[in-house]
């Protein structure tokens, strides 16, 4: 994904919507206590959502996970839309 942004930066107006990083299942004291983080890469707007600390290896971590990175995207996307 990155490579494809990296290329086609230049051509459109791109913002990418990711989750927080999670390394070694926790999250970066950086990301911690907020729900979006805004971010610059190159040209190429990141937002980044916030998600739970997770245990790969459980499987009710891991849908917890997903179902909350949905909810905070999709509220960005409302915001960003100006419903909210």
């Amino acid at each position: 994904m990155t490579e494809l942004c990296e290329r086609i930066q230049y051509d459109y107006d791109i913002t990418v919507i990711a989750a927080f990083p999670n390394y070694a299942n926790k999250i970066p004291e950086k990301y911690k206590g907020k729900r979006f983080v805004y971010e610059t890469y190159q040209s190429i707007k990141i937002i980044r959502v916030k998600v739970p600390e997770f245990d790969k290896t459980k499987k009710g971590s891991r849908i917890r996970y997903i179902i909350e990175y949905f909810i905070n995207a999709f509220w960005l996307f409302l915001k960003l839309i100006n419903w909210m």
